[in-house]
């Protein structure tokens, strides 16, 4: 990080480094590029973050609801998680693939045209989000799962006593007593969507048409070991630091509530 800090005021030439100062933040905040990057970056968190978590949170409901084959179901749902990254690119990359792909083989039976998912500005990063959701849906299923095994039953009960809907048992038991694995899934699904690389290259390797799945640090690795502009790629790292940084404090502070009954 310190080495990181203070490459970033400086700038390469053919592997001479001279001292440039503040002049590659300043190029930053004028590079359209780096703005797309950013733009992306972000989106894929407002995209996959809310629904990874509604989704899981969904299926954790479910297997704690007593269905059969619980256990089945848990191993089933947290495979990906512990697959590599680069093997579920290319498991995601022949599905997705508008010839011979799974997905566009069962749309076609369904009457509709095949869809280019990777190759189309539209869809591309939508594309890429539905891998990230899908690939760490078991390991927030799994988080969930243990965090409503936690809340007392007498709660419930409470509740039933009262004359409580199903619904307003989520909304005034459940949902408050997992705020703090809301916070933990919602904090590290944050930082490790703005740190997404591995998907992107193995899927999109040119950063998707028109830079359209490109992330702030598969730009970092084009410009450091592609355009060889290792100065200006440790700015870029320093500016996403500060991003992390200041997102997790701001989620710690608003979405964390202490709730005891």
């Amino acid at each position: 990080m310190v080495y990181a800090l203070g490459l970033s005021f400086f700038q390469e030439d053919y592997g001479t480094y001279s001292f440039a100062g503040a002049d590659n933040f300043i190029a930053l905040a004028f590079d359209p590029v780096f703005l797309k990057a950013v733009f992306n970056t972000l989106l894929y968190a407002v995209i996959t973050i809310p629904a990874g978590l509604a989704l899981s949170l969904f299926f954790a409901c479910l297997l704690n609801s007593g269905i059969r084959g619980k256990s089945f179901f848990r191993a089933l749902y947290f495979t990906p998680a512990v697959t590599a990254t680069a093997a579920i690119g290319y498991i995601w990359l022949w599905l997705y693939n508008p010839r011979k792909g799974i997905i566009n083989h069962v749309i076609q039976t369904l009457g509709v045209e095949p869809l280019s998912f990777l190759s189309d500005p539209d869809t591309a990063l939508l594309s890429v989000a539905a891998v990230r959701i899908w690939m760490y849906l078991g390991f927030q299923t799994v988080i969930f799962l243990a965090g409503l095994q936690s809340i007392p039953g007498n709660l419930y009960e409470a509740a039933d006593v009262e004359g409580a809907s199903k619904w307003q048992k989520f909304r005034f038991i459940t949902v408050p007593l997992l705020n703090p694995y809301i916070l933990f899934l919602t904090v590290v699904g944050t930082i490790k969507t703005l740190q997404m690389f591995t998907e992107i290259y193995i899927m999109t390797p040119n950063g998707g048409p028109l830079g359209s799945t490109q992330s702030i640090v598969f730009l970092v690795q084009q410009t450091a070991f592609e355009s060889f502009k290792k100065g200006y790629a440790a700015s870029m790292t320093v500016v996403l630091f500060a991003g992390i940084l200041v997102l997790t404090l701001l989620q710690m502070k608003f979405i964390t509530r202490k709730v005891e009954y």
